[in-house]
């Protein structure tokens, strides 16, 4: 027996084969404001429940196209209307002539789609006065390629108003109706229920009784942009449910800027495919290649005038014309376009690379760096207060064969400990297809204690008033040099076998003492003073860990591998030994780490994600440090959530090295609308909000140690506030920041 949704497929297409049209025989909109259904008639309001038919037959179209080849033509122009001299420092998402000219470009363009949403797009051939095809692909291809139906859109940063549960962000109004072509268009007006770059104003027109999208007109922010976009849909044969041309508008003002960007794309299918079977829709692979994917090497620029009469779907407007005209000289030498003589813009550009990221590429060979001044370096946290970072990239990819070799140093200031973090690791792609690698790494750790001086710590606790935050101790500081290899057995489950060699120096040569109310004392344990003071630790540790991901997404670039994402959980199990007497090491030991993680989509831009781990050193009656990998400091916030997993905003240095085992657990909650959705006056530039919680036992130390906090961000900045609370105790409350843009 067929089920509902398939018996909606089958009679769609028929009936689409037949006549062109789709019969909705249980209902009908009547423009009094009812539905009228069994006889019996509800007041309602029309709009919502026309939106209601769209919402419901999204379901079925999400499934509907199976495959498509088509051809676009992609045509944008750029004005700068105000500038000053901060224009020259603009980031690279604006598309525009920094002299401030106007600029044109057109593109013809190859694409072929299979589901679900899997896109490559082929520039076969490119003109104008700026003739980047990087910049289409990287800030304009996001709103030009906006499906109507998926719930999200531009980058998964847009809520649609077509999803289901759109009800509860977006009012509909009930414009009226008009014929085009022999159709009925109902015309809905759409407002969001709150300020949020979330969400957009749009009208939109539906087919009566396809209940289907014919055009979509958006208005919205994103970024530093505030865009327009139209998108018309096909109706009838093999450009129904598709994109038959999308309009975009974007407008830029920052710092007394003013820049203004207009692109149109045409699309025309020479194949259209569609499922008979929403089980064959279902069929899932975790290869998504050509998800996406934008081939833009070795693409031709045509000049000939000719060639792109005839190819051009809609003609140059006067003004665009003009553009052409005004800057014949640079379009007939194409060089002069990368040529700037002058020692001002010379200078400008040197100063640009010294504040931002910047990338350079010749031949195989790829440089990257964070910009040595730039101030977005900057980041702080509770428990290290600023630090300043900077992360280079020196690439060498071998296009024969895609295997790469590459040098990452990695450096970083907290200003708070003036202490100094370096690691230098060097990594050589050798067998792409299984992301087989081997990488060497030199740097300096977290400043720790030996397993003896913590047990002599515990011990004088265990009789005395004193904490442990009382003591100031000195720790010591920590060199490493690491060979590992990491290959993949099978998708989603990945063995590293590493080498990790530790030489371990004291701080100071003075005895460390504890803090009371009368003063100072010194701790009266000379075999405590003697290990913390007098001695240098060596460690050799083999280690072996897997991590396996049972429904992993990975593309294949060439012969190259790269995991994209997963919606199952992560699991990892990490073994290490200590060996004594290798290079002299000190202490054998035993170290076991493991947790799961996983990030679990609810609706619309709503998520949570969960992080749960512990570790155990064993054969404790050795000598060793306690230094665990998933439970360390961390020094540098990279991001507002430092990549949920063992992170702690506020927890104490020494507690990281108190305890031969640990058991911890995060939760993040992550959306766009909790509370400032209330507040309209700011949550428009606010893009998503998140609340933290996170819990840590350290077993006979520690018993419960907790953090709450709440995170708001944007593409400029994320920031959260946290509160702490031992054994349910409060604490202290404290903040944290990282700049995100350009990141």
């Amino acid at each position: 027996m067929l089920s509902l949704k398939k018996y909606l497929i089958l009679v769609f297409t028929l009936c689409f084969c037949l006549n062109g049209k789709v019969a909705a025989k249980n209902a009908s909109v009547t423009l009094t404001g009812s539905i009228e259904a069994s006889g019996k008639a509800t007041p309602v309001n029309p709009a919502d429940t026309i939106i209601s038919h769209v919402i419901s037959q999204a379901k079925v179209y999400e499934w509907y196209i199976k495959e498509y080849d088509a051809s676009a033509y992609i045509k944008g122009t750029s004005k700068v209307l105000k500038k000053n001299f901060l224009l020259k420092y603009a980031p690279d998402i604006f598309v525009f002539d920094k002299k401030g000219k106007e600029t044109i470009m057109e593109t013809l363009v190859d694409i072929h789609y299979e589901a679900p949403r899997y896109y490559t797009q082929k520039i076969k051939a490119v003109t104008g006065t700026r003739m980047n095809p990087d910049d289409l692909h990287n800030h304009v291809m996001q709103f030009l390629n906006i499906n109507v139906y998926n719930p999200t859109a531009i980058n998964n940063a847009i809520v649609m108003p077509f999803a289901e549960g759109s009800f509860s962000y977006y009012r509909y109004h009930y414009e009226g109706s008009m014929d085009s072509l022999g159709i009925r268009l109902h015309k809905i007006r759409i407002e969001p229920k709150h300020e949020s770059l979330a969400l957009v104003t749009a009208y939109a027109y539906i087919v009566d009784e396809f209940w289907s999208v014919a055009s979509l007109e958006a208005s919205g922010k994103q970024d530093f942009a505030d865009f327009k976009v139209k998108i018309t849909m096909g109706v009838f044969k093999n450009k129904f449910l598709l994109p038959v041309q999308t309009d975009l508008y974007l407008r830029m003002k920052l710092l007394g800027n003013h820049v203004e960007n207009e692109y149109t794309s045409v699309y025309e299918y020479s194949a259209v495919s569609t499922y008979q079977d929403k089980e064959e829709a279902r069929k899932k692979s975790y290869d998504i290649s050509e998800y996406f994917n934008v081939k833009t090497d070795s693409v031709p620029i045509i000049k000939d005038e000719l060639f792109w009469s005839e190819n051009r779907p809609v003609p140059l407007s006067e003004e665009e014309s003009d553009i052409y005209e005004q800057n014949k000289a640079s379009i007939d030498s194409l060089a002069s376009l990368q040529v700037r003589n002058s020692w001002t813009d010379k200078s400008w550009r040197f100063t640009k690379m010294l504040i931002q990221p910047r990338g350079f590429q010749y031949r195989q060979t790829n440089f990257q760096y964070s910009g040595f001044l730039n101030p977005l370096k900057v980041g702080y946290s509770p428990n290290n207060g600023f630090s300043y970072s900077q992360k280079l990239k020196l690439e060498r990819h071998f296009k024969s064969n895609d295997k790469t070799i590459g040098f990452y140093p990695d450096v970083g200031y907290v200003f708070d400990r003036k202490e100094l973090f370096v690691r230098l690791p060097v990594n050589a792609l050798y067998y792409p297809q299984k992301m087989g690698m081997f990488s060497a790494s030199v740097g300096n750790g977290n400043q720790g204690l030996n397993s003896r001086a913590i047990n002599e710590i515990n011990e004088q606790l265990k009789d005395s008033a004193f904490k442990f935050e009382n003591f100031n101790l000195e720790y010591y500081k920590d060199y490493y040099a690491e060979v590992k290899n990491r290959i993949e057995i099978v998708n989603g489950l990945q063995a590293d076998m590493a080498v990790t060699y530790h030489y371990r120096k004291p701080v100071v040569t003075s005895p460390p003492v504890y803090e009371t109310e009368e003063g100072t004392e010194e701790i009266n344990t000379e075999d405590l003073v003697k290990e913390i003071v007098d001695n240098t630790y060596r460690s050799f540790e083999p280690s072996l860990s897997l991590t396996w991901n049972p429904g992993q997404y990975y593309r294949m670039e060439g012969r190259k591998k790269i995991y994209v994402g997963s919606y199952r959980p992560t699991f990892s199990l990490q073994y290490a030994r200590g060996i004594k007497g290798v290079f002299k090491s000190d202490g054998n030991f035993e170290r076991i780490e493991g947790d799961i993680q996983q990030r679990i989509p609810l609706h619309f831009l709503t998520s949570i994600q969960y992080y749960a781990g512990a570790g155990v050193f064993t054969n404790s009656d050795e000598l060793y440090f306690v230094d665990f990998t998933r439970f360390a400091r961390r020094n540098f916030p990279e991001s507002w959530d430092d990549k949920i997993g063992g992170v702690f905003n506020l927890l104490d240095y020494y507690w990281y090295n108190a305890s031969k085992s640990y058991v911890q657990g995060h939760l993040m909650y992550e959306s766009p609308f909790i509370f400032l959705r209330f507040i309209k006056k700011n949550s428009r530039l606010v893009v998503s909000e998140r609340l933290y919680f996170s819990q840590l036992y350290l077993p006979g130390i520690l018993p419960a140690y907790t953090e709450v906090g709440y995170g708001i961000g944007n593409f400029i900045l994320n920031a959260g506030v946290f509160v702490s609370f031992e054994d349910f105790k409060y604490q202290r409350v404290g903040f944290k920041f990282a700049f995100e843009l350009f990141n």
